[in-house]
Order: C-alpha cells, then structure tokens, then sequence
C-alpha cells in the first residue's frame, strides 16, 4: 500500500511504494546537508548513503 509522509511544512516528503520509494526536499539549505539513509524492516537493515552537501 502506498503511503507519504512529510514534515508540517512539507518541505521533506518521503513517498513508499511497493517497490520503490523517495525523499524530496524543496528549498534545501546548509542544515539539510548530511548522509540519508534507507532502512528496512525489524532489524533496520540498510541500504547505501547518499550524501547531500548544500553550499
């Protein structure tokens, strides 16, 4: 089942889908810069990093 969640803002929206899913930030800023993550299951297996760097 698909689902969506976001901030109260909904400037970061994270979409799950049954195969897929995604993380959309509008309007980045330096305090978004960081290493995100996708992480599953009971054990939080997860996936590879991507690393954002705002300047």
């Amino acid at each position: 089942k698909n689902c969506h969640f976001f901030t109260e803002s909904q400037r970061i929206v994270m979409s799950v889908y049954t195969k897929n899913s995604s993380l959309t930030i509008t309007a980045v800023n330096v305090s978004d810069t960081g290493l995100y993550y996708c992480g599953y299951g009971e054990e939080m297996i997860f996936s590879n990093s991507t690393s954002l760097h705002v300047k």
